[in-house]
C-alpha cells in the first residue's frame, strides 16, 4: 500500500473491503454509511490501495448483457439473487443492458462464461427460467424513455397515436413492472396535422403523450417484506364473515358512494382557519355521510348494487415524515402510521355497513396526497376480503384511472389531478374501448378541487356526450387554503343509476355549519 495520508472514510473503506473482499456496493454502501455515488468512489480507490481492480469484471451492466442475449431469466428474485443486487438497482441494470444491446453492443466473453457458468452452478434457481423474447427493433414500437431522478424514482414517458398502458410503457422500458409502484400518471393530448401525400387533403390526428412516475417497491428497507408478511397475516387470521342474503329485486339500481378527498389526519383550528378538523372529527363526519347517504338511496329505490370509490386522498399524508407523495408538508394531528390505521379501520367500517344493503364494489383511486397508501389501503382490503362474494376489491389495474359498467351505464374515476378535464372524455374512449361502445350514459367522477361542477361533453349527439362531475369533499380547510382563500360547500354525494336508463337521482349529504371568523369591532 503507498504510504499516504488517509482520511477517517478511505481508512475504513480499506478495512471493509480488506475483511469482505467480494463485497456487493449496496452492502458496502450500508456499512460505510454513504450513498451509492459515494461510497463507489471510496470502494475504487481502497479496491486499489489493496491491489485489487478498481471495479469488478465483469461488471454487472456487461453480465446482464449476456443473461439477455443467452436468453436466460433476468427479472425477478432468481436475477437479483444472482447478481446480488436490490430491486431498485435490477430495474436499472436491465434498462441499461437493453439499451446497450439495441445499440449493437456486445456482452464480453468474461460475461457468457460467468452467465454460463452460474447457471451450471444453480440448476434449481433455473428450474422456472423462461427465455425473454428477442428484444424488438426500434422501429416495430414506439420510443420509450426512461429518465432516473435525483430521488430514486423513474420518470417513464412515450408520445403515439393512441395512450400507452402504464404496465406495458413500464416493461418496454426495461424495468420491471413488479418492482415499481406507480406514483403518478399524466396523460396529455395534442392534435398534429399532415397533408395527405395524394390528395392533400390535411389530415388531423390526436397524438398522446403518457408519462409515468415510479417509485421503488424496494427503496425502503424492509416495506415490501413488511407488507407482504402482513397480508399474509391477515388472510390466515381475517374471520369469516356471515354470508349476507339480499332480497331478491326483480329492477334494481345501483348507487355510488362518493366521499373523496377525505384528507384523514389534517388539522385545522377554529382560531386559525375558522374550522376545526382532526382525524376523529373526520371519521365522525365519513360515517355519518355514509348512513345518511345510503338511508336516503334505500328509501327511494331498491338497490342491488353498491360502488364504492377509495383512495382519492383519503390520507392527508403518504410518508412517514407528513408530507404527500411528492414531498409537501403537511398540517397534521398524530402521525402517519396511527392515521393508516385509522384509516383502515374505518374503510372496513364503511364496507361493513354497505354490504348489509347490497354487494359492494370498491374502487381504488390514487390521489396526489396518498398515491402509495391508497395502493396499501387496497392490498390490504383484498386480504380481508379474499373470501367474502359480497365484497370486490378492484385492485387489479395499476392505471390512474379506473372504469365501471352498469348495465348500459359506463361510469369512470380518476383523481383529478393528473389530466386536464376535457381529455377525459377521449381518454375513456379509448382506455374502455368495449364498455364504451355498449354504453348509453358516461360519466366521469373527479376530486381534487373540494367543490361541485358538472361539464357536459357533447358528441355528434346526446348519445355519444360524456359528463365530467366534478365530487365535493367533506374536509375542512387547512391553513395555506384558508389563507389563499380556498373555499367551498363540505359534502358528500351519491349517484343512483338504471340499467337502461342512467342516472335516477343525486342525493346529498352537506355540512351546514357556519365558518366562525373573528370580526374585529372598530369604535
Amino acid at each position: 500500500m503507498k504510504n499516504i495520508k488517509l482520511q477517517p472514510l478511505q481508512r475504513q473503506a480499506i478495512e471493509i473491503i480488506r475483511e469482505y473482499p467480494e463485497i456487493t456496493i449496496h452492502d458496502f454502501s450500508r456499512r460505510i454509511e454513504k450513498n451509492y455515488q459515494h461510497a463507489a468512489s471510496l470502494m475504487s480507490f481502497a479496491r486499489k490501495q489493496l491491489g485489487k481492480p478498481a471495479r469488478e469484471w465483469p461488471n454487472k451492466v456487461d453480465k446482464t448483457m449476456a443473461l439477455i442475449q443467452l436468453g436466460m431469466n433476468v427479472k425477478g428474485q432468481p436475477f437479483r439473487d444472482r447478481l446480488q443486487v436490490k430491486a431498485c438497482r435490477a430495474s436499472e441494470l436491465r434498462h441499461l443492458a437493453k439499451k446497450r444491446l439495441d445499440n449493437g453492443q456486445s456482452p464480453s466473453e468474461d460475461a457468457i462464461s460467468w452467465a454460463i457458468s452460474s447457471k451450471s452452478e444453480s440448476p434449481e434457481k433455473q428450474a422456472n427460467s423462461k427465455p425473454d423474447p428477442k428484444p424488438k427493433s426500434r422501429n416495430s414500437t414506439p420510443a420509450v424513455t426512461a429518465e432516473k431522478m435525483t430521488s430514486g424514482a423513474m420518470s417513464v414517458q412515450s408520445v403515439q397515436r393512441q395512450p400507452r398502458d402504464s404496465q406495458d410503457l413500464i416493461r418496454s422500458s426495461g424495468l420491471d413492472p413488479e418492482e415499481w409502484i406507480i406514483a403518478s400518471q399524466t396523460v396529455n393530448v395534442w392534435e398534429m396535422g399532415a397533408k395527405h401525400p395524394e390528395t392533400g387533403e390535411i389530415l388531423v390526428e390526436p397524438l398522446y403523450q403518457t408519462k409515468v412516475r415510479l417509485e421503488p417497491i424496494g427503496g425502503t428497507e424492509g416495506i415490501v417484506q413488511a407488507m407482504n408478511d402482513l397480508i399474509k397475516d391477515l388472510r390466515s387470521a381475517a374471520p369469516s364473515l356471515p354470508v349476507v342474503n339480499y332480497t331478491r329485486i326483480s329492477e334494481g339500481h345501483m348507487v355510488e358512494i362518493s366521499i373523496p378527498d377525505l384528507h384523514l389526519g389534517k388539522f385545522a383550528t377554529e382560531l386559525e382557519t375558522g374550522e376545526n378538523y382532526n382525524p376523529e372529527i373526520a371519521m365522525r363526519l365519513f360515517m355519518e355521510a355514509i348512513q345518511d347517504l345510503i338511508g336516503q338511496a334505500r328509501a327511494a329505490y331498491p338497490i342491488e348494487r353498491i360502488i364504492f370509490p377509495i383512495g382519492n386522498d383519503f390520507l392527508t399524508a403518504d410518508t412517514m415524515g407528513n408530507t404527500t407523495s411528492r414531498g409537501t408538508a403537511q398540517d397534521v394531528s398524530g402521525n402517519f402510521q396511527e392515521h393508516f390505521r385509522q384509516g383502515i379501520d374505518l374503510l372496513r367500517k364503511a364496507v361493513e355497513t354497505l354490504r348489509t344493503v347490497a354487494p359492494v364494489d370498491v374502487v381504488i383511486v390514487p390521489g396526489n396526497h396518498d398515491s402509495v397508501a391508497s395502493f396499501a389501503l387496497g392490498q390490504l382490503l383484498g386480504a380481508l376480503y379474499e373470501d367474502c362474494s359480497e365484497v370486490t376489491i378492484h385492485q387489479q389495474s395499476d392505471q390512474a384511472r379506473k372504469y365501471i359498467n352498469y348495465g348500459s351505464v359506463l361510469l369512470g374515476f380518476a383523481h383529478g389531478h393528473l389530466e386536464r378535464a376535457q381529455n377525459l372524455p377521449m381518454l375513456m374512449a379509448v382506455e374502455a374501448a368495449e364498455q364504451w361502445g355498449k354504453a348509453r350514459h358516461r360519466e366521469i367522477h373527479v376530486g381534487h378541487l373540494h367543490h361541485t361542477r358538472d361539464t357536459h361533453y357533447m358528441g355528434s349527439n346526446e348519445v355519444n356526450g360524456v359528463i365530467v362531475r366534478i365530487i365535493p369533499s367533506l374536509s375542512a380547510a387547512d391553513r395555506w387554503h384558508a389563507d389563499k382563500g380556498y373555499r367551498s360547500q363540505r359534502a358528500a354525494l351519491a349517484f343512483v343509476y338504471h340499467k337502461a336508463e342512467g342516472q335516477r337521482a343525486i342525493f346529498r349529504h352537506a355540512i351546514l355549519d357556519r365558518l366562525k371568523i373573528n370580526v374585529a369591532k372598530i369604535a
